[in-house]
């Protein structure tokens, strides 16, 4: 069989790369592990109130402090954003290889879905592949709309994930009794509950199901139903963003700094007043819950495009070469390194580990992060000398295609203006 026949005949062929994808991926999965060590580190319901377990003081505060003015829902936010551009280019590439785009597409959210569902229960209830898999089947709905169609659908999710939280605001105060004392010991357990919630993660593996079972069937029912608006939104918002050249950095530099002086200019100030808030109200379930939410809710999307455009700034202009190809590395492995993530610090924080949750402080969980980050950057890079694709990457593709994927590298788009997917 001549090459050109092979090449024809593997379910998957030569397609762009577009390294400013990469590196915005990259910065974002590594990025939301400093939030989401809270959630191993520490009792659940410490992640969203701070008070619940340890000192909120000193050197502690300060970590907090940075990681959600900084960080927290920034950088999902920019992932989500990113699993919509994904969605559009996998569609792109497959309809122009001739091949079925919608079954493929579905058979990749099925398999992510069977990912996330091993991940929640089997690792970490905070996992974000199921919710992600569910709206990312929801996404190629829209894909037939035109660019305007998808920014209208996306303002009006982003509406709708406003008024949301506006309506659970004001309906706390009409709540039967019994359901508002429930949500009030969810949001500020008992020391019992606590210790139990310890307990239970520190022991063997065996007894730590049933507290997990049960922390990741609330967070994918209660949680998934209340934000899945705002994660569609963000999603179309990638789909539109990667459709106007915005991601592939076709944008001229002006337009770039416009859009980063305009979403930290008014996102990281909305940010800072709504951690100072939270802070002032001691985190009080009614407000936090409520219009508390709003200043980042709002904020964290500002200044995720605050971000974006600096990355992209960052890749156009260069400069740091080195980090700048590590990150993207990371990007090009985010499945590998989303998982991996998870799997090291549940060795670090569960009991079939070392069993250190609960015995952490804030600022020595941040330095944590950081270090694990550096360390699945390195790992990537190594990773990638030897092989094509990141390991979980190419099962995931094994399973969507049904049989070994082709090791074709995708060849590389440089981000210029004028250069089509």
């Amino acid at each position: 069989m001549d090459a050109s026949r092979a090449m024809a005949d593997s379910p998957m062929v030569s397609y762009p790369r577009y390294h400013s994808l990469d590196l915005i991926r990259g910065v974002a999965v590594l990025a939301i592990l400093i939030v989401n060590i809270w959630a191993f580190a520490m009792p659940l319901a410490a992640y969203a109130n701070p008070p619940v377990w340890g000192d909120l003081t000193g050197a502690n505060k300060t970590a907090w402090l940075l990681s959600y003015v900084l960080v927290q829902e920034k950088f999902i936010t920019i992932f989500s954003i990113m699993f919509g551009a994904g969605v559009t280019l996998f569609a792109e590439h497959a309809e122009s290889k001739g091949q079925p785009a919608a079954s493929l597409h579905y058979r990749r959210m099925a398999t992510l879905l069977l990912f996330g569902l091993i991940h929640a229960y089997g690792i970490w209830s905070g996992d974000v592949l199921v919710a992600y898999a569910i709206l990312g089947m929801i996404v190629y709905w829209f894909l037939p709309l035109r660019s305007r169609g998808i920014l209208l659908s996306a303002s009006v999710l982003v509406a709708i994930s406003l008024l949301l939280i506006l309506l659970f605001g004001f309906s706390m105060q009409k709540m039967p009794a019994e359901d508002l004392a429930e949500m009030r010991n969810f949001w500020s357990p008992s020391q019992e509950a606590i210790t139990q919630e310890l307990a239970s993660l520190r022991a063997d593996y065996l007894s730590q199901i049933p507290v997990r079972a049960k922390n990741t069937f609330e967070l994918q029912t209660m949680v998934f139903s209340f934000y899945s608006f705002r994660l569609l939104a963000h999603m179309l918002i990638g789909v539109w963003l990667y459709r106007s050249g915005f991601l592939a950095g076709r944008l001229n530099d002006s337009a770039y700094v416009g859009v980063m002086l305009a979403g930290f200019g008014i996102g990281l100030p909305m940010a800072y007043t709504g951690a100072n808030q939270l802070l002032v109200h001691d985190f009080a379930f009614d407000y936090a819950m409520g219009t508390g939410q709003l200043w980042n809710n709002i904020g964290s999307l500002l200044m995720a495009f605050g971000y974006m455009s600096l990355f992209l700034l960052w890749h156009r202009r260069g400069g740091l070469n080195a980090v700048r190809r590590a990150l993207e590395n990371a990007g090009r492995m985010a499945f590998t390194i989303y998982l991996s993530s998870s799997i090291i610090c549940s060795l670090i924080f569960y009991g079939h580990g070392l069993g250190l949750m609960g015995q952490m402080e804030r600022w020595q969980q941040l330095v944590l992060a950081l270090t694990i980050c550096l360390l699945l950057t390195v790992f990537a890079a190594f990773w990638l000398q030897h092989y094509k694709q990141g390991p979980l990457e190419a099962l995931w593709r094994r399973l969507t295609y049904g049989r070994r994927a082709s090791s074709t590298i995708p060849h590389s788009v440089q981000d210029k203006p004028g250069l089509n997917p």
